[in-house]
């Protein structure tokens, strides 16, 4: 078994936003409890034989809000009952449906004390299914989560209008007192967007504008990919590579849906595609022996060998998402990538 193993939990794919680039599946199903108290009776079993292993739980969606305090107080309580507190549990929301009661359950349940969130504040691509305003929903979810005693991450996905504001949306964050910044390009497919995207080159111009912000402010922001990067080209740490964050890629991933099925990583369950196990039907020893687990690790083998064969920033990017880009073949923002890591010399 693994020394660290990441858990994606999506216990809900509805949502209660109808953002405008959102590519994910949405399907009426909600996590039984059932589920819940099987997958921690096997991460039980897991520490059973690695007592010095590490497992960390990212609640995500759809919005996972929508499950209520009262779910949450029931996780709680299977939590403390199997897990004993071992597990680090954080969440990824989109903070419109905060309320007392379910920061008061959070506030036990998320003992790493992080939400990360997303917000694009410059355009109206973000919208609720009430008619109601994101923004105005998202700002009173931040004060009240930040009031709480919760560390907030924001997630910015960066778009084609993005391309001339990175000063502007650096800015904006480090002043609105969020506590990192993490910086993504809009992926392929992105629903029936037809506003402005990015190409290659053009990430990378951002991706450099925004660094060289960065730095001009003394690096006051916890910032991704700039601190992963970083890390690795001094450590040279190949254990790190295992679990980038700002990709939100560990190995091994398991993407827990809402019936319990299980995929090796969130963008392969948004689509419904290579399908390992059933938390409910197979123990963490099976799932865990299922050959995509690892498909990053046999993907990197071969891309190494082919379209990255040459590549001197091969240590930092390996390849981009695996995912996005197939099985055989590097990131499409390659390009974007070479240019930033020439330019800022990481």
């Amino acid at each position: 078994m693994p020394a660290h193993i990441e858990i994606v939990i999506k216990p809900t794919l509805q949502c209660n936003g109808i953002c405008d680039y959102c590519n994910a599946l949405q399907r009426p199903l909600l996590m039984d409890l059932a589920v819940v108290e099987r997958l921690f009776l096997n991460l039980a079993h897991y520490w059973d034989g690695n007592p010095d292993g590490s497992v960390s739980v990212l609640w995500h969606g759809g919005e996972p809000m929508l499950m209520g305090a009262r779910f949450y107080k029931a996780v709680l309580e299977l939590d403390r009952a199997i897990l004993t507190g071992r597990a680090l549990h954080i969440m990824q929301s989109n903070l419109t449906l905060v309320s007392a009661d379910l920061l008061a359950v959070l506030r036990d349940l998320l003992n790493g004390g992080g939400i990360g969130t997303s917000l694009d504040p410059f355009e109206d691509y973000r919208k609720l299914r009430d008619g109601t305003s994101y923004l105005k929903r998202w700002y009173q979810g931040f004060e009240a989560a930040r009031s709480s005693g919760f560390r907030v991450g924001m997630v910015y996905v960066v778009h084609g209008k993005s391309l001339e504001r990175a000063k502007e949306v650096y800015y904006y964050f480090r002043n609105l007192g969020v506590d990192s910044l993490t910086v993504i390009p809009l992926e392929d497919p992105a629903g029936p967007f037809r506003e402005p995207r990015l190409d290659a080159r053009s990430w990378g111009r951002f991706l450099l504008d925004i660094y060289k912000v960065w730095n001009e402010d003394d690096r006051f922001l916890s910032m991704e990919p700039f601190n992963g990067w970083e890390k690795l080209a001094v450590e040279h740490n190949p254990s790190i590579r295992a679990c980038s964050e700002w990709l939100s890629c560990c190995e091994p991933t398991l993407a827990i849906s809402p019936e319990g099925d299980v995929y090796p990583c969130v963008r392969r369950l948004d689509i419904g595609a290579g399908k390992t196990g059933n938390i409910m039907h197979d123990n963490m020893n099976a799932i865990m022996s299922e050959p995509d687990m690892f498909w990053r690790s046999a993907r990197s083998k071969l891309i190494k060998q082919h379209d990255c064969a040459s590549c001197k920033w091969w240590k930092l990017c390996a390849g981009g998402c695996a995912a996005g880009s197939g099985y055989l073949h590097k990131t499409t923002w390659c390009e974007g990538y070479k240019l930033f890591f020439e330019a800022a010399d990481v």
